[in-house]
């Protein structure tokens, strides 16, 4: 296997992993997290929240190495999901649909980071 495709399975290894931590385990404490503080923090995030704003809380350690508008569409993704009236989430086919044109922007965006690797040697 060539390196790219292993750091990139590795990241959206990683990826997964903090999307299903919050549901492969029971509805009780973790630390100072509950399942439901997540989703009640998702319902106060602001409908103007800034990428710069949203950027403050990821973990340093992706050392800004991924696609900043990915994730910002995620995040309000999953804002309407946890929506308070029902009628105003998403279905799971939108949800399919906005995720698969989150992966593909991604996929796109790792493109141009192997593309500008690829000319900064050259």
């Amino acid at each position: 296997m060539d390196m790219e495709y292993k750091t990139r399975e590795t990241k959206r290894r990683k990826i997964t992993e903090l999307v299903m931590w919050p549901h492969d385990k029971p509805m009780w404490p973790h630390g100072n997290f509950k399942s439901e503080n997540m989703v009640a923090a998702m319902r106060n995030l602001p409908d103007y929240m800034s990428m710069s704003s949203l950027n403050d809380h990821i973990d340093p350690n992706l050392m800004d190495l991924y696609p900043h508008d990915c994730l910002f569409k995620t995040a309000m993704l999953a804002k309407q999901c946890v929506d308070e009236d029902p009628i105003l989430r998403p279905d799971m086919k939108q949800v399919v649909i906005s995720l698969s044109q989150i992966l593909l922007s991604s996929i796109e965006w790792e493109a141009t980071l192997a593309g500008t690797a690829k000319s900064s040697v050259a």
